[in-house]
């Protein structure tokens, strides 16, 4: 999947769980979201250029099980997404989203 799709569901899906290749070809994976909704109050950008700064060169996303932001470079990620995560796993990520909630960590 081309980095700019994946962008494009990270704003419309709630959450979208992906593997990639790193630059050591190894393989990464990521719970990911740019919903701010999901996003921890501390770690939303102020600024919403901010979280986008590096279009060129990377893809910045949120990434909920690490909860921490994390980027992808676009000359080196081949990214593979679970269309089905969400509707599998739609009690597992509503509980970590009451558990966030629970610890004022989001709204």
């Amino acid at each position: 999947m081309k980095l700019e799709e994946l962008k494009k569901q990270l704003k419309e899906k709630t959450v979208v769980k992906f593997t990639f290749n790193k630059k050591d070809d190894s393989t990464g994976d990521a719970l990911a979201t740019l919903n701010e909704f999901l996003i921890p109050i501390k770690q939303v950008p102020k600024d919403k250029e901010e979280q986008t700064r590096n279009l060129g060169t990377n893809l910045k996303y949120f990434d909920v099980k690490k909860a921490g932001w994390r980027s992808l470079v676009y000359d080196c990620s081949t990214v593979v997404v679970d269309e089905e995560y969400i509707t599998d796993h739609w009690d597992e990520l509503a509980r970590m989203v009451s558990n966030m909630r629970k610890k004022s960590i989001i709204i």
